[in-house]
């Protein structure tokens, strides 16, 4: 059955600890939770970082096809594009 030798106020303890561990985890939880008036600034804040900047006098790529368009792992605002081939009405050059 059970033990014979129980020590007393083992449950209390647990109790206890039980207790300070959830309010820690809500005290984590209010601190995460912003006001919508922040919240809005926030978002606003990362829309500005995040802003795309348009460069409008840059020439035009010339016409290509089976290439390959990726993003600059070092500036994710800038597009690279390798290989493909041109065609001018007479002659395939790559």
């Amino acid at each position: 059955m059970g033990k014979k030798t129980k020590k007393p106020g083992k449950g209390k303890e647990k109790t206890v600890k039980k207790t300070a561990k959830a309010e820690e985890k809500r005290a984590r939880r209010e601190s995460k939770k912003l006001s919508p008036e922040d919240d809005i600034d926030a978002i606003l804040e990362e829309a500005k970082k995040k802003e795309v900047h348009v460069e409008e006098n840059v020439p035009a790529p010339s016409p290509r096809s089976n290439c390959s368009l990726n993003i600059n792992p070092l500036k994710e605002t800038e597009l690279i594009l390798y290989g493909g081939e041109f065609y001018n009405g007479n002659k395939v050059s790559s």
